[in-house]
């Protein structure tokens, strides 16, 4: 019809002859196989070969521990064989063998019945416990060892009675002087607390002691004590009010400051506890100021550091009041607002729907962080805070430094050696380490009371 031909898309016969694709190249080959399989075995068997070779000689080095010994001993642990006290308790322990150990019990009570005549604990009860401890019987090498043959009993063999410091002395550790009391069937007008009393009431003798031909000053050990706690109970309300106006004022200075810092750890810090003042700090620290009440197991006490804020726990506990369960509250799942998003209002989830590649991305990555720090917090972390609490209460050491540090505040026994060389024959060296009359006032002795008398 007078147009042009058609082409090759529109008509069959239009088209040339097929093209010829070009060959395929030869595969690549070593040593006849096929290169990949080569290299990836090669590979492989290298890695192997440095595997095992790394396990060979980690096992060579891993020999000495055949020889492993575990040191448990504190001294060996934790001071230098080249120290100063190192080398002074080697030299005792050398010439007068290894101090003695003390074994020490502080015996408290469960009764809180406040009258005067009420004992703080049961006299026949504790002098049985103490009998029973002096009756222990242990073998060793077939022989029956008794405390009398280990015990530290400086006046043997002259007396063989073991050293024991306790409040029982006071009765000669007898139950016969013990029990003794006199009264009738109706009252009792003394016991073993009138027998306590009459050995310590000295400073209210001394108070009521007169005698016209006399004038008497007198001091005891608690004296300077009691002085110091007279004066600072006379000064309390002095210090209240100066430490009242210091808080107001520092309080009115910081208020913009603290502000802004509370709010960035309420909105920013993950698992925190707030106190009753209003503070926050880590759940480990929070647990370890925390005291478990009467009757209340562990998982009671760790659970309220669970919730999520303070609207779950009761009012009582809101209002700081002392309760059951009235715990710090955690804050959980908290987390700053994106600062790039068009309204405050606008959380994670709100970001992650945004149509911006930066803020969906960040949101997304951020809102998987959050969901796994909240998983592992409610198990691995929590799991592990009560394995390390029931840790620390398996341990009998826990209460005896508890009740050592409320009650007894008593540290190790320290000991003075004189080194060899003095002539103790001669006046001379016997005045410079005596400690009285006609003693020099540099003695070892003096030195040692003067030092005593420095508070720190």
């Amino acid at each position: 019809d007078g147009s042009g031909p058609c082409s090759c898309q529109d008509c069959t016969a239009a088209c040339g002859p097929k093209p010829v694709p070009p060959p395929l190249p030869p595969p690549w080959t070593i040593l006849g196989m096929d290169a990949m399989s080569v290299i990836m075995w090669l590979s492989y068997m290298a890695f192997l070969l440095i595997f095992v070779g790394a396990l060979v000689v980690a096992w060579c080095c891993s020999g000495g521990l055949i020889y492993m010994r575990i040191t448990t001993d504190p001294v060996e642990l934790w001071s230098s064989p080249e120290s100063q006290a190192r080398q002074e308790k080697n030299y005792f322990d050398e010439r007068f063998g290894p101090f003695f150990r003390t074994t020490q019990l502080i015996i408290t009570t469960p009764i809180n019945d406040t009258s005067i005549y009420s004992p703080y604990f049961g006299g026949s009860d504790v002098l049985d416990l103490q009998l029973e401890i002096e009756n222990l019987v242990a073998e060793y090498d077939g022989q029956n060892i008794t405390l009398q043959d280990i015990c530290l009993a400086p006046l043997a063999p002259y007396n063989n009675n073991c050293t024991i410091l306790s409040i029982l002395n006071y009765f000669q550790n007898s139950h016969a002087v013990l029990d003794h009391s006199k009264g009738d069937d109706f009252f009792v007008y003394a016991d073993y607390h009138s027998h306590f009393l009459y050995c310590v009431r000295f400073i209210r003798f001394m108070k009521n002691f007169s005698n016209p031909n006399l004038t008497v000053a007198f001091s005891a050990e608690r004296s300077i004590e009691d002085e110091i706690d007279r004066e600072s109970n006379s000064d309390i309300s002095t210090i209240v009010i100066s430490y009242a106006i210091i808080r107001t004022r520092l309080t009115y200075s910081c208020a913009n400051i603290y502000f802004l810092i509370h709010n960035f750890y309420k909105k920013n810090v993950f698992f925190v506890c707030q106190r009753k003042d209003g503070k926050f700090e880590h759940v480990c620290v929070c647990k370890q100021r925390d005291e478990r009440m009467p009757q209340e197991e562990l998982h009671q006490q760790i659970g309220p550091y669970l919730n999520k804020d303070e609207s779950s726990l009761p009012k009582a506990a809101q209002m700081g009041k002392k309760s059951p369960t009235s715990r710090p509250f955690t804050k959980t799942l908290t987390f700053p607002k994106v600062a790039i998003t068009q309204t405050k209002s606008r959380t994670l989830t709100t970001c992650a729907l945004s149509n911006m590649p930066a803020v969906r991305t960040f949101s997304l990555f951020a809102g998987l962080a959050v969901l796994i720090d909240f998983l592992l917090q409610i198990s691995c972390f929590v799991s592990l805070l009560g394995l390390d609490a029931k840790r620390q209460e398996d341990s009998y050491v826990l209460d005896y430094f508890k009740n050592l540090s409320e009650y007894l505040h008593t540290g190790a026994p320290v000991y003075f050696v004189v080194e060899d060389g003095l002539n103790y024959s001669s006046p001379e060296g016997q005045n410079s380490v005596c400690g009285g009359v006609g003693c020099n006032n540099n003695s070892l002795v003096q030195q040692i009371y003067t030092a005593s008398l420095i508070s720190n």
